[in-house]
């Protein structure tokens, strides 16, 4: 998380020194100068012509409503609502630099409180990371949502126990837990409720980061246990995910956070050896095959001990592109496996291994045109042939 982002373009110049720097060095005297200027009034609407450069009645107004909109937004709302190109607000750099004062007189015109940047930060995360007490508490007091999770599986709690900051932490604990109506991982996975898979997350470290050893060891057993139970069926929170269907954003952060941190097993199969790409693939939710396949999931694997009828994942796939996909996947695979095999070959059998390593990658090579044929809305090629 970036607290010190590269300025594009600034909202506004005042006194050679943008409202970004303003926040950001804790500047008072600029910045209540500035909100102290009268507002300008409001621009005159502009009359809707029947025709403009050849647009139709229709195009014309809403070009004229769309202008109008603009001239409703006065500078000083423009520049307290204005943001970096990673999306951080004067607030955000105020809560990140502890600069209490400026980011009271921000709030008091108008701030978000729950403003995010690209990846789903908040003034109340930037806060909380650094350690600024007094920020949190104000945030708080004018409604931020302690319960905001970044695209990272980020919380203003988890950033806090990041920073190490007890009393910030005591602050957020209740309030954050409160928010989430989760009562099991296996739940919170089939709601796509990313606030309860963080806090999972969160409380499986707390042995490494609390100060009570004992109760924390508790505290970061159960969470551990919680996250890696399944169901009666054998199902872990990954495959309760890939049985959904249609995913939610929330669904795949969820998955990808319980993987990323090696939780889970991606290949983990159910009683019936089903795994979460078998389940993806079936449904055809390409998203969830990508984010699966990013991270190791085996395409090769079966879920038959039929080797004439495998049931690997392009063979449960319908969809005719995602199975061509799974297909390249299987025989990128296949070459690696080989691949890695290569210093235990005996000399006298290099070239049987050499002829058979070829082999595969020329197969590799035609799948692979073979799918970027079919994504450009081509016939697969290999049917002509």
């Amino acid at each position: 998380m970036s607290l010190s982002p590269t300025r594009h373009h600034p909202a506004f110049i005042l006194r050679e020194r943008d409202i970004l720097d303003v926040a950001a060095l804790g500047d008072v005297a600029h910045l209540a100068t500035f909100v102290a200027q009268p507002t300008p009034p409001k621009r005159a609407p502009v009359a809707e012509p029947a025709t403009v450069g050849g647009m139709t009645t229709d195009e014309a107004a809403v070009a004229c409503s769309a202008e109008n909109e603009l001239g409703q937004l006065d500078t000083k709302t423009q520049a307290l609502r204005s943001s970096d190109a990673q999306g951080y607000t004067p607030l955000h750099l105020a809560a990140a630099r502890g600069q209490l004062h400026v980011a009271t007189m921000l709030l008091d015109e108008g701030g978000e409180a729950d403003a995010e940047t690209l990846d789903g930060y908040t003034p109340l995360m930037a806060a909380a990371l650094n350690g600024h007490a007094g920020l949190v508490s104000l945030l708080l007091d004018r409604g931020a949502n302690p319960g905001k999770v970044s695209r990272n599986m980020d919380t203003a709690l988890s950033l806090a126990s990041e920073g190490r900051h007890g009393a910030i932490i005591v602050m957020l604990d209740a309030s954050t837990r409160s928010i989430t109506s989760s009562t099991d991982m296996l739940a919170a996975a089939g709601a796509g409720d990313e606030l309860f898979t963080s806090l999972r997350l969160f409380d499986a470290l707390a042995a490494s980061r609390a100060s009570s050893r004992a109760s924390a060891a508790r505290v970061s057993h159960e969470a551990d246990e919680d996250l890696r139970s399944v169901t009666e069926t054998g199902d872990n929170a990954v495959i309760v995910c890939s049985k959904i269907g249609t995913l939610s954003p929330g669904h795949l952060r969820i998955v990808d956070a319980l993987l990323k941190r090696k939780v889970l097993d991606v290949d983990a199969a159910n009683v019936v050896g089903m795994t979460a790409l078998m389940y993806a693939a079936r449904a055809n939710v390409a998203p969830f095959v990508e984010l699966l396949l990013s991270h190791g999931a085996n395409p090769l694997r079966s879920a038959s001990k039929d080797e004439a009828n495998p049931r690997t994942a392009s063979v449960l796939a319908t969809d005719p592109l995602l199975k061509v996909r799974l297909e390249v996947a299987e025989r990128e695979r296949e070459f690696n496996d080989l691949y890695a095999t290569r210093n235990a070959v005996p000399f006298d059998e290099r070239a049987d291994f050499v002829a058979q390593v070829m082999s595969i990658r020329a197969k590799m090579l035609e799948t692979k045109a073979a799918h970027a044929a079919m994504a450009s809305g081509k016939a697969d090629p290999r049917l002509a042939a």
